[in-house]
């Protein structure tokens, strides 16, 4: 009950200085024109918040910022988040630039008071992006107007560790925490899956928290943690292999976040890496001659861009597996994680990897797609629902 506690005032805390922010600055921020280049907007880096004038025009993220629901547009706005920053554009080349005598100076921002919701997908790839900014410019990133942003992006990412992530507030020691009918894995950020223990434990209370009262059999339990942790030690064998060289310090990371629902009995479980991507391994490994068949029917010979049958290769290792070793032993994780899901209970499985997207739900069809942006890596979504012991019972 302490750490919960302390995570409560924290919570209340935070949400005490936004709102005092936003009734401080409301009538100042009304004079703001509109119109011009420069504005004045307020940072905050986990100390005293500051004034700074922002010398270019921020970049608006959708106002739904979704990968599954509204998957073009947050594609577009994570393929521009993740190409060369808008940090470092001025002649210091730091985030923020102290001239001496004058209001501190940030070239662009991202702003978030704009998008009013925020899947836990999404928010991952935000943590990788500003943790990996924080690296190059050994500095941490400023949150922007952080009392304007809507409460639900706040709440969703301040469950998830964001704050903690980027270095605004420090690491908590339990990085489960619960609210309401939820409880949720803030990230986890891993080189080599170093904190492979940690992630399995956190898992184990989420499971714990679906199944109080023992009503799902301890095998079913079992064979879900397994096959998460397997499938995730797969991710780590294939994201960073020994022939990638990363553009950006501190990439071979693997983030890792995970939410328990007891309204629905689900759990969800989000796996992300900015290494190779599916579509950049999968055509130069040996296959199977059922492999061939597969991407000979469904492959789209005239390309429009240059990611189009991206979601094809997502969708043929989705259903064959595939291992750069090419050992019958090795490249299995999306299907023996699939074939988990099939014997727990109904559920979905959605992989983006480089500009493709592939999505398997629990009857067993598939949808696939691609666009002309890139998710910057390899992302993983488990969606699955726990059955209670009757139903177990019956199937």
């Amino acid at each position: 009950m302490k750490k919960l506690y302390e995570h409560t005032r924290r919570w209340l805390h935070l949400r005490a200085y936004r709102q005092a922010r936003r009734n401080s600055h409301r009538v100042k921020r009304t004079v703001r024109a509109s119109t011009t280049r420069q504005r004045k907007v307020q940072l905050w880096q986990g100390g005293d918040p500051e004034w700074a004038i922002c010398t270019r025009e921020p970049i608006r993220p959708p106002l739904k910022l979704s990968l599954v629901t509204n998957t073009r547009e947050s594609l577009a706005f994570i393929d521009r988040l993740l190409k060369p920053s808008n940090y470092g554009t001025l002649p210091s080349r730091k985030i923020i630039d102290r001239p001496t005598g004058r209001m501190p100076r940030i070239g662009s921002y991202y702003d978030f008071s704009f998008p009013n919701f925020l899947s836990t997908s999404a928010a991952v790839v935000l943590a990788s992006h500003f943790e990996i900014i924080r690296a190059r410019y050994k500095e941490i990133p400023p949150t922007v107007d952080l009392d304007r942003w809507s409460d639900d992006v706040f709440r969703k990412l301040y469950q998830l560790g964001f704050f903690e992530i980027i270095g605004i507030s420090p690491q908590r020691e339990d990085v489960v925490i619960s609210e309401g009918t939820t409880r949720t894995m803030q990230i986890v950020s891993t080189r080599n899956a170093d904190d492979l223990g940690v992630i399995d434990d956190a898992l184990q209370k989420l499971c714990d928290f679906l199944n109080p009262d023992g009503g799902v059999p301890e095998n079913v339990i079992i064979d879900l943690l397994t096959g998460l942790s397997e499938a995730i030690s797969n991710v780590t064998n294939h994201a960073y292999p020994p022939d990638y060289h990363p553009s950006l310090p501190d990439t071979g990371r693997l983030w890792v976040a995970a939410t328990a629902d007891r309204a629905n009995n689900s759990l969800t479980v989000v796996v992300y890496d900015r290494g190779v991507t599916i579509p950049l391994t999968y055509p130069r490994i040996k296959r199977l001659q059922e492999v061939y068949d597969f991407l000979s029917r469904t492959m789209r010979q005239q390309s429009d861009f240059e990611y189009q049958n991206d979601g094809t290769y997502i969708q043929a290792a989705m259903l064959y597996g595939g291992s750069r070793t090419d050992q019958k032993h090795r490249g299995k994780g999306l299907p023996q994680m699939m074939a988990v899901m099939e014997r727990i209970g109904p559920g979905r499985t959605v992989v983006f990897s480089r500009g493709g997207w592939c999505m398997r739900d629990s009857d067993g069809r598939f949808e696939r797609g691609a666009v002309p942006y890139s998710i910057g890596g390899t992302l993983i979504e488990w969606t699955v629902e726990l059955p209670n012991i009757s139903a177990v019972g019956h199937s």
